[in-house]
């Protein structure tokens, strides 16, 4: 083989392995995108149009802000949000100059992000903790609550300062719950800018 003949062949082989290896990069940025684009996604549907959570049950009644009413297989049962504690809805303690206690607005915001499913009707997913959380003293579920697209409500609650972190109750999301009461502590707001003026006096 000629020397130049060598020089081209070389020259084809390296040109070959190039546009393979933009090929493998181009198909690996795609699936990146995909993926950080379905993570983006809150309509709650995966590309085929199902739920991201299942089994999903539908909340039959909002008790207060950490408690829920749910059809679960056929029959109404309680459930008690694991991890947190909400203010009782008949509670007392005023929130700033709204005219509203916290119990009320608790219940309130938790009725609003059910209420605003792309479903038409609140549904929600279950977690469960440990095996020894599973129910409380009066017969209640105790779950991490989910909604479709995978928003664990019982974080999104103590960060929004309608709840607090319940560590009787903490089960595997103990740590996540507890920087969301930090990060509502810091921002002093809701639930936890009550406690903190409540323990000020």
């Amino acid at each position: 083989m000629k020397k130049s003949d060598r020089l081209f062949l070389l020259l084809a082989v390296l040109v070959l392995s190039l546009a393979l290896l933009t090929a493998c990069h181009t198909n690996s940025t795609t699936d990146k995108t995909a993926s950080l684009g379905d993570a983006a996604d809150k309509t709650g549907k995966t590309e085929n149009g199902e739920n991201r959570i299942t089994p999903l049950y539908e909340v039959k009644r909002i008790i207060d802000g950490d408690t829920i009413v749910i059809d679960y297989k056929g029959k109404d049962e309680k459930v008690r949000f694991l991890g947190i504690d909400a203010p009782e809805t008949n509670d007392t303690l005023p929130y700033g100059d709204t005219g509203k206690t916290l119990g009320k607005l608790s219940t309130e915001y938790l009725t609003q992000r059910l209420n605003s499913q792309a479903e038409g009707r609140p549904l929600v997913g279950l977690e469960e903790g440990t095996k020894t959380d599973s129910r409380d003293v009066y017969g209640r579920m105790l779950r991490f609550v989910l909604l479709p697209d995978g928003t664990n409500l019982c974080i999104d609650l103590v960060s929004k300062g309608y709840a607090l972190s319940y560590r009787r109750y903490h089960g595997v999301n103990a740590e996540l719950i507890k920087a969301a009461e930090a990060r509502a502590l810091s921002e002093n707001i809701g639930y936890a800018r009550a406690i903190k003026a409540e323990k000020g006096r």
